[in-house]
């Protein structure tokens, strides 16, 4: 139990602050780490989408180029939304689907808000990723304040926020774990009755995940049959209480009536986002079965065995505490999750946010032991994924493009223009890959003569900052085989393998897999410019070579083939 020289309010303003303080500092190292210290870099924006032209021409540039036919990830679109929350701009013409990512306008219209009031004529990442974790912030130093003035520890609300998906997705600028934060504050207000609270946090909510409709009107219903009333009159809270749904409709008909897109049209709500109950759950885990992914199975397992547990327990205590009734509709739908979300850990992982929560906050009305067990649970695979992220080499921009091919010494990734980054990449044709090679005899030729290495940023960061640094090299295929460009990472590719060592060649810090830009026939050469991300370290050992990907593998640690090189930095 938290102790009493500080109020609940208190503990809750002092957990909120180190949260933020906490979340600031650790997005500050991963930028700095993974992104040159560029906070639009964890977006992972794509050339396949491109970037809108207001953002174009403010500098920002896709950290995932078009080596690689990848489309990055769900972040940039809400980014690009921050910049133009009307659509009035060019943004639809960058967006996967207009109305689906449209309709999640709560945090873009907050970021756009908060840089505009800021002095920024652009939406500033940096504000945008600040917003979400002032938002997950917020609501956790709401749930440790709840959980203090009702005698219960405040340390499982740790349980939520070293989640899989909390840290996840505030890594990559999602929405799921702000969202997770507001609904907490939404939740509160219904539990101890502020009205006003409740209808703020419920009416951003449905503005950024509209799942959450079933949220707010259930808490209508609820205030209409009289179990919810207020402190006010039937008709006020009546009325008020239809707020968030009204917004979220009034909403939908804006973009409906401006992007030319019906309500009911599919492409607000994809079919892969949903399902029936559980059987996309259970072909997911028979699938991670069959393909021996033990560490999958086990994480949906817990995840839906946590989501059945906290649902029944809710069930079971909604009579005499209704504000778990209101939650019952959503939990409900959690259970309908689609193969989109269970295919993947960061999918259920991020739905899961919000089941923890209830579950958390049935700890103020019932000190069950399978309940406790379940968030501990969680917890611990949370904690397992994190450090499985932080354990794997992070990629500089994404898995495949760390080595850029085919540019100028001078030009750098970030202020690269692959093709015109306005417009849409056209993916690679369809290649198949190239039969099991006899041998790979590859030599590589190293063309820098640079004694040591400078990397240019000295600030308060430089413990964790990486720079990209450019290295020019020849590849000799001193085989009898030609060795095919192939844009894919399937068996058979053949792709150019760049590892990089400490000093002491304990562990990898960096590995990257690039393919071809064109075939080299025996005899032949290639000049490529290898980018290679170099932090503060004094010596790195590069290891470089080819490989057929499943064929001829290449093992830095033990392979002879290919190029060693001893990096010295300053």
């Amino acid at each position: 139990m938290v102790g009493t020289a500080f109020s609940p309010r208190t503990w809750g303003i002092v957990a909120g602050i180190a949260c933020l303080t906490t979340l600031q500092v650790c997005l500050a190292i991963w930028t700095h780490c993974c992104f040159e210290g560029r906070y639009d870099g964890p977006f992972l924006i794509s050339s396949h989408f491109g970037v809108p032209s207001a953002l174009a021409d403010a500098g920002i540039r896709p950290t995932i180029t078009d080596q690689y036919p990848q489309v990055g990830w769900d972040g940039q679109f809400y980014f690009f939304m921050a910049n133009d929350p009307l659509g009035l701009a060019d943004t639809a013409e960058h967006l996967d689907t207009i109305t689906y990512r449209y309709q999640r306008i709560g945090i873009p219209a907050l970021a756009w808000g908060i840089s505009r009031i800021t002095g920024h004529s652009v939406t500033s990442a940096f504000w945008y990723l600040t917003v979400q974790n002032i938002l997950v912030a917020a609501g956790f130093g709401v749930l440790v304040g709840y959980l203090s003035a009702c005698g219960i520890s405040a340390g499982w609300a740790m349980t939520w926020l070293g989640a899989g998906g909390t840290w996840y997705t505030l890594a990559y600028g999602l929405p799921d774990a702000a969202a997770d934060g507001v609904f907490i504050i939404a939740f509160w207000a219904v539990i101890t009755g502020r009205l006003w609270g409740y209808l703020l946090a419920s009416t951003l909510l449905v503005l950024i995940r509209e799942g959450y409709v079933l949220f707010p009107f259930a808490v209508f219903l609820a205030t209409v049959w009289g179990k919810l009333d207020w402190s006010r009159s039937w008709w006020t809270r009546s009325l008020l209480t239809t707020i968030p749904g009204i917004a979220v409709i009034a909403w939908a008909v804006y973009l409906s009536v401006h992007f030319g897109i019906a309500v009911t049209s599919p492409e607000r709500n994809p079919s892969i986002t949903t399902g029936l109950p559980g059987v996309e759950f259970w072909k997911s885990l028979r699938h991670a079965w069959e393909i021996c992914d033990r560490q999958g199975v086990v994480y949906r397992l817990i995840s839906m065995a946590s989501l059945i547990t906290i649902l029944v327990i809710a069930a079971r205590h909604c009579r005499r505490h209704l504000a778990f009734a209101v939650v019952l509709p959503y939990l409900l739908l959690m259970l309908c999750l689609g193969p989109v979300v269970w295919q993947h850990h960061q999918g259920y992982f991020k739905a899961m946010g919000t089941v923890l929560i209830v579950g958390i906050l049935l700890l103020t009305i019932t000190p069950n032991r399978i309940l406790k067990g379940i968030l501990v649970l969680n917890l611990l695979i949370g904690i397992d994924w994190n450090l499985i992220q932080a354990i794997i080499p992070a990629p500089f921009f994404s898995p495949n493009s760390v080595i850029l091919t085919d540019m100028p010494p001078s030009e750098h990734p970030f202020g690269s223009s692959l093709n015109d980054i306005r417009g849409k990449f056209t993916p690679f044709p369809d290649v198949p890959n190239q039969s099991p090679l006899r041998s790979m005899t590859d030599e590589i030729e190293w063309m820098d003569a640079r004694e040591t290495v400078a990397t240019e940023y000295q600030g308060i960061w430089r413990y964790w900052h990486r720079e990209l640094v450019p290295f020019p090299i020849r590849i000799h295929n001193r085989g009898t085989e030609a060795w095919s460009a192939n844009p894919r990472l399937g068996t058979g590719a053949v792709h150019l393998v760049a590892e990089l060592l400490p000093a002491d060649r304990s562990r990898t810090l960096m590995q990257q897999r690039v393919p071809l830009p064109r075939s080299i026939e025996p005899g032949e050469s290639l000049d490529l410019l290898v980018w290679i991300r170099l932090g503060n370290r004094q010596i790195a050992h590069l290891h470089l070579a080819m490989e057929q990907v499943g064929v001829h593998p290449f093992n830095p640690h033990t392979s002879t083939r290919g190029l060693h090189r001893v990096i010295r930095i300053r």
